[in-house]
């Protein structure tokens, strides 16, 4: 009896194993997924259970950029200012974390890609 419980237990497992490897839904990860600026259910769908997390990085002449990871792997490395011209980054890391949260923001209500402008660089006050 012992042994048949434990064939069940071992059986069960490797199916639930099997049923998590299955291949992930790629339209929140792949930022051409659905139409550029439209919101599409499945993107919602998706971010509404994703992880989503940003870390602040170092970017050139001292300045700062951000990179968005989406339930674990990099989605959006951004060494510079989002939206204009050249590759000057952020003045400071907060500056850097206000835009990056706008985007994980943007990430979660389905917006792909979730593009920055410069309205929204000026009213978080990122441009210095």
């Amino acid at each position: 009896m012992k042994k048949t419980l434990l064939l069940i237990t071992v059986l069960l497992i490797t199916s639930l194993s099997f049923i998590n490897a299955q291949e992930p839904d790629n339209k929140l990860t792949d930022p051409s997924a659905g139409k550029k600026g439209n919101t599409t259910l499945s993107n919602k769908a998706a971010a509404a259970k994703a992880q989503l997390q940003y870390f602040i990085i170092k970017g050139t002449s001292g300045t700062y950029g951000y990179n968005v990871f989406v339930n674990g792997n990099l989605y959006i490395n951004q060494p510079a200012i989002p939206g204009i011209t050249g590759n000057k980054g952020f003045a400071d890391t907060s500056s850097a974390g206000s835009v990056a949260r706008l985007v994980i923001r943007k990430i979660r209500k389905g917006e792909t890609p979730p593009a920055i402008t410069i309205a929204e660089l000026k009213k978080l006050n990122a441009l210095k």
